[in-house]
């Protein structure tokens, strides 16, 4: 309430007094000569004036007591106002910098979760690369491996080609031998019509018929082996086809896998943007945390200035409490001497006491006056204080908003990139079932290739017998020749009658030389059919060999590929926890901007506070001028009636 007035005491003291000493109430110019007589009249008359203008003012001073009494309760009630403002700044700075502290170490969390995922990226990456020129190297070793066993084929079909020759050559043999055999007949028959002269001949002719015989037998036999053969070189030619093909099939079917995985590299550059995204955000977030700690930092000291100032400022309010009740006192002293001189009891020791009263009085006003000094001091502090938190809640403000924004975008992005790596992954475990297949393939392909050298076992057994059958065929031939010599010695023993006979030998010799002769033919077919069988297994052997090999490194492959694998699901998790930090970091720079609107609201009402107390503190100050005022015209007064009663 305002204690701005005028000073209606010392008008009226000013108008009563006029010519008067303030200080002894005597005339400052001498009576005219006619008015000595009504001098102890005037005199009354004054002393009248004076007692009621002591009434008058002490009435006043009692009324500018209660209304400072008043200012200092509106005091009161501002500084507890702003005093609960400045423990609110404090609490809010507070919770501010535990969650900026939160913030930073969600963020810190943020950006070591960005390096794990951007240092498995770059493994990723190698090994992608590294399973890539595997595939690549596994896809042409299996087109290699495929172009030689079709290449096996053509060589292990010559094998089938001689097996034929050899059974016509063998079907040659029998015919020979079926030849010899009615040879044998006849020349048996022709013995018989000799009679006595043809039995040696006879014992010739019975023993060529069964060397033929046994000839064509074997002959047989041998056809029947060839035919194996060559049923059996269409079996292992068939099987090479097969996997040949299977091989071609699974390779062609892989050849995009290195492509794809290519994609998927470069699918996974793209973390790493959002890797150094987060690390360079990173920085800007701690610059921006370093300020809004300061921002809160610097609300805290205000806040803590605040307190300590309204503090003080309470104190002097309690001082002014105290001064202005002994002003009461003081001023109802005065009232009741100043009731005592306006009844006429005008006593020394009255008028002694008022003096004494009024210097009281004065001396109190004088602490009054110079609390409310603090007072407007302490108020001058808090409102510096008040403007440092506003100063500081909008740099506080000003960076949390910049974090909210760029915790955002990191969120955003490491979403996006979770959707990216479970595509990628996606995409990866596609490729490695296909690779899986490839591997398969060349398993199969082994296996296939392992029965096929297998194979080979029988074929080299029936050449082997073939060989054996061949040597026995040259034995009878030999023997049948030797058979014929002895036919033609016998013919000549039987002069005339064995004409025939030496006919007949020389046939059948004539006929073991070219079952010989195709007897040597198939020996050197066999020979070469046993080399190219040789030939042939080591080429498929090689062909197994480097199946091998590539089971091998499908193995390391199937290493590699287990790391990819472990690697994606390790960097979408990385990626999944930078997203969840830097949420967390989103929602404590949320609540941090909820601190700073609450830092803010209690500085707007520690202003409004200061602004109130401001103008109470200056309506109490000028109240205590006029009380000064009033006190000095109260004790001019008291000089004046005590020179009087003097």
């Amino acid at each position: 309430m305002p204690l701005v007035k005028k000073n209606a005491i010392g008008n009226r003291a000013g108008a009563a007094g006029k010519g008067k000493s303030p200080a002894t109430g005597k005339p400052l110019v001498k009576d005219a000569p006619g008015e000595q007589r009504a001098a102890p009249i005037v005199k009354k008359a004054m002393s009248q004036t004076a007692a009621e203008r002591i009434g008058a003012a002490t009435h006043e001073l009692a009324s500018g007591v209660a209304e400072a009494a008043g200012s200092a309760e509106e005091l009161r009630r501002s500084l507890d106002q702003i005093a609960a403002a400045a423990e609110e700044a404090a609490r809010s700075s507070d919770a501010s910098l535990g969650a900026i502290n939160s913030l930073s170490r969600s963020f810190g969390e943020a950006r070591d979760r960005a390096i794990g995922a951007r240092t498995r990226t770059e493994a990723t990456q190698s090994a992608l690369t590294d399973a890539a020129r595997a595939i690549e190297s596994t896809i042409a070793s299996v087109n290699a491996n495929s172009q030689r066993q079709i290449a096996a084929t053509e060589t292990i079909s010559k094998l089938r080609e001689q097996a034929t020759n050899v059974g016509e050559i063998s079907r040659g043999v029998a015919d020979v031998a079926d030849q010899t055999t009615l040879l044998a007949l006849n020349a048996a028959i022709e013995a018989a019509r000799a009679g006595e002269g043809g039995r040696g001949f006879a014992v010739v002719a019975d023993q060529v018929r069964l060397l033929a015989e046994d000839s064509e037998q074997r002959s047989r036999g041998v056809q029947e082996l060839a035919a194996r053969i060559g049923a059996d070189v269409q079996q292992i030619v068939d099987k090479i086809r097969v996997s040949a093909s299977l091989g071609a099939d699974e390779a062609a079917a892989a050849a995009a896998i290195s492509r794809d995985l290519a994609d998927i590299r470069g699918l996974l550059s793209s973390l790493l943007t959002t890797s150094d995204e987060v690390l360079r955000s990173a920085e800007q977030v701690s610059s921006a945390t370093k300020e809004a700690q300061l921002g809160a930092q610097s609300i805290a000291g205000a806040a803590e200035e605040q307190a300590a100032a309204a503090a003080q400022a309470q104190r002097s309010v309690q001082q002014q409490s105290t001064a202005l009740e002994q002003s009461h006192k003081a001023v109802e002293t005065l009232a009741e001497l100043a009731a005592a001189l306006g009844a006429g009891r005008r006593e020394n020791s009255s008028i002694e006491q008022m003096s004494a009263a009024a210097e009281e009085l004065s001396a109190t006003i004088q602490e009054l006056s110079a609390a409310s000094g603090e007072i407007r001091t302490a108020i001058s502090q808090i409102s510096r204080g008040a403007d440092a938190q506003a100063s500081a809640t909008h740099q506080a403000s000003a960076a949390m908003k910049q974090i909210e924004t760029i915790s955002q975008r990191i969120r955003n992005n490491a979403q996006s990139a979770v959707a990216e790596v479970e595509s990628a992954r996606a995409r990866f475990e596609h490729n490695r079932v296909a690779v899986g297949k490839l591997k398969a393939g060349v398993a199969t392909a082994f296996d296939q290739t392992t029965h096929i050298i297998a194979q080979f076992d029988p074929l080299e057994d029936s050449a082997g017998r073939i060989d054996r059958i061949i040597d026995a065929i040259t034995l009878v031939a030999m023997q049948t020749t030797m058979l014929a010599v002895t036919g033609s010695v016998e013919a000549a023993r039987a002069g005339e009658a064995g004409g025939g006979f030496s006919v007949v030998s020389t046939d059948i010799r004539a006929l073991a030389r070219t079952s010989s002769a195709n007897a040597e033919r198939v020996k050197d077919l066999i020979g070469a059919i046993r080399r190219q069988i040789s030939a042939s297994r080591r080429e498929v052997e090689t062909i197994a060999s480097a199946l091998e090999s590539e089971i091998d490194r499908n193995r390391a492959l199937d290493s590699v590929l287990a790391e990819i694998a472990a690697l994606m699901v390790r960097v979408m998790e990385e990626i999944i926890e930078t997203s969840k930090f830097a949420g967390a970091a989103l929602n404590e720079a949320a609540k941090v901007l909820d601190g700073t609107v609450q830092v803010a609201a209690a500085a707007q009402e520690t202003s409004n506070a200061v602004g109130q107390a401001a103008i109470a503190a200056d309506q109490q100050a000028q109240g205590a001028e006029d009380l000064a005022a009033a006190i000095e015209d109260v004790a001019s007064l008291a000089d004046v009636l005590q020179a009087e009663t003097a």
